[in-house]
């Protein structure tokens, strides 16, 4: 599944390309990707965290989400984590 998004992405951002010479295709994907890099790399450096913004909301989700576990004694010094549900 996610390999298939990552193919229908690249495809959709290649559009233009794909019908130009070998050449000119690749040349055109390489100036793509070096200004996407190019982008990113600007956001990132504007940002004051350790994370990238989108990892760190997931970790804060994460966060939240195992506050609601519960560590239980399964015998023999191992515990069994239970979650909310039971």
């Amino acid at each position: 599944m996610m390999l298939n998004n990552l193919y229908e992405s690249f495809n959709a951002m290649i559009l233009d390309a794909r019908d130009k010479p070998i050449l000119t295709m690749l040349e055109r994907i390489r100036c793509k990707l070096m200004i996407k890099l190019h982008v990113n790399k600007t956001k990132m450096m504007k940002h004051e965290g350790l994370l990238c913004p989108k990892i760190q909301d997931i970790l804060e989700l994460i966060k939240v989400e195992a506050s609601n576990c519960v560590p239980k004694w399964n015998g023999s010094l191992k515990y069994k984590v239970q979650g909310p549900g039971g």
